[in-house]
């Protein structure tokens, strides 16, 4: 990672003034923007790489454009936005690039991000970042590929057995891949296709609101009976009127006011669906029930554990225990 000084901009700037504020600005490993969408002034020193083409990567998947001058000169280098690229900069997995045949020792750069974004930047070799790249798309094509035949799978047992359980059950695996994919930064894409720009974010909320949606009606309907005998049922049906204003807000609310309602709404939901799960797993006396309620609860630990996560900006966490934990807890589901 490249040390960078950062400037939130209040008002419009010109690369020259934006240059002269951020003199004085320490520098830092990183920087986040905590749900704000005030555009983002940076500089960021180069290193030298003898030998090789350096290139050097934004990889936040909040970022939305990005553009870059040389900060001695100010002479503009690219611009690019995740549909349209000018000059040296282009999208690179779920971030930006720049690659240029003369790197300048230092860059002056203005981007715009939604949602809870950390502002890094990294500079690799040309070809480790091409390596990068291809391990990017290969991780992502497998994670759609094996949800996507598990999916299938249970979807044709639902269709001999006649069940709309392995219905909802496959609904809510197509769901898990989508969240999944958001929480590694995959979801730029779907099945080897660029997601367009204008449907990325709506998608992102729908996707969390869907998948939210799916989840507690499986959850109940596996659960009713022990659910039924237990002190959590006004908690749930609390949950189940709730879903109304969050699939709502999905389609009508901007990004950036929709997750700190998503992540209020979610984390109370997991809280209760996780003590309710415990509760079978001691009450339960059956190994199958023990296996749906242990795996489920995997599912919803990772979920509540990035919801607080990305609320206090604890990254580290997600790094652990995030989505895609989840979407490999489902496989296992399926598997039982």
């Amino acid at each position: 990672e490249l040390p960078l000084r950062v400037l939130a901009e209040a008002a419009p700037l010109a690369p020259a003034q934006a240059m002269a504020a951020l003199q004085n600005k320490p520098p830092v490993a990183f920087s986040d923007t905590k749900l704000s969408e005030a555009p983002r002034w940076f500089t960021v020193n180069t290193l030298a790489a003898p030998g090789d083409v350096p290139v050097v990567e934004f990889p936040s998947r909040h970022a939305i454009d990005l553009a870059c001058w040389d900060a001695v000169t100010l002479s503009p280098l690219g611009k690019s936005t995740r549909s349209r690229s000018e000059g040296a900069l282009s999208p690179v997995k779920s971030g930006f690039a720049l690659a240029l045949d003369n790197t300048p020792s230092q860059l002056l750069c203005r981007g715009t991000f939604v949602g809870p974004a950390r502002l890094t930047v990294l500079q690799w070799p040309a070809d480790q970042l091409s390596r990068s790249v291809e391990q990017y798309h290969r991780k992502s094509g497998l994670l759609d590929g094996g949800m996507i035949v598990l999916t299938l799978f249970v979807l044709t047992t639902a269709l001999i057995n006649r069940q709309g359980l392995y219905v909802l059950f496959a609904g809510w695996l197509i769901m898990n891949l989508r969240v999944g994919a958001l929480s590694a930064g995959w979801d730029t894409q779907w099945l080897g296709q660029v997601v367009p720009a204008e449907w990325l974010l709506l998608s992102r909320s729908v996707s969390i609101a869907l998948y939210a949606v799916a989840t507690l009606t499986l959850y109940q309907m596996l659960f009713r009976k022990d659910l039924a005998r237990s002190r959590f049922v006004a908690p749930l049906q609390i949950m189940e009127w709730l879903c109304v204003p969050l699939l709502v807000a999905s389609f009508t609310m901007p990004y950036s006011m929709f997750l700190p309602m998503m992540w209020a709404i979610t984390g109370f939901g997991l809280l209760w669906m996780t003590m309710g799960l415990v509760s079978i797993i001691f009450q339960s006396h059956t190994r199958v029930a023990f296996w749906f309620a242990a795996s489920f609860a995997v599912t919803f630990l990772s979920g509540f554990a990035e919801v607080i996560a990305a609320a206090l900006g604890m990254r580290d966490m997600v790094g652990v225990v995030n989505s895609v934990t989840a979407a490999l807890a489902s496989s296992l589901l399926a598997a039982m």
